[in-house]
């Protein structure tokens, strides 16, 4: 069948198909009950896995968030338990005690280390060195 040829009832000019195509507008269907085509399927598909990875990154950051205050917590309370339990071993300044002896175990350390003390070690009755 050529352009301008009646068939039947209606005439199948240019013009009636350029009407028709002016008629469906952009990112339409030219028939509303196609299905859908492959690549319309696909999208869809990518979008919906775009929404549930969105979902799960939103998760994860909230758990994350959750994990970072309960170490921050638990590091908190740790602190606390070590300060209390150094006050109860060594009364008041605990840590100033605890650094002066540190000090002086190394000024001894090295003292001993550079030769300024003799050392003599007596074997007792077993052969064990001793000071």
């Amino acid at each position: 069948m050529h352009w301008g040829e009646k068939r039947g009832r209606k005439n199948f000019t240019r013009q009636s198909v350029e009407d028709r195509d002016d008629r469906v507008e952009v990112g339409d269907l030219p028939f509303p009950d196609a299905p859908p085509t492959v690549s319309e399927i696909a999208v869809r598909e990518l979008a919906e896995e775009k929404e549930k990875l969105r979902r799960e990154v939103a998760l994860l950051r909230y758990r994350l968030a959750s994990v970072a205050e309960d170490k921050a917590a638990s590091i908190k309370a740790r602190a606390v338990d070590l300060n209390t339990s150094a006050h109860r071993q060594l009364g008041a300044l605990p840590w100033l005690k605890l650094a002066t002896v540190f000090g002086a175990v190394f000024v001894v350390n090295r003292l001993l280390s550079q030769g300024f003390f003799e050392a003599t070690f007596v074997a007792d009755k077993k052969g064990r060195r001793r000071l």
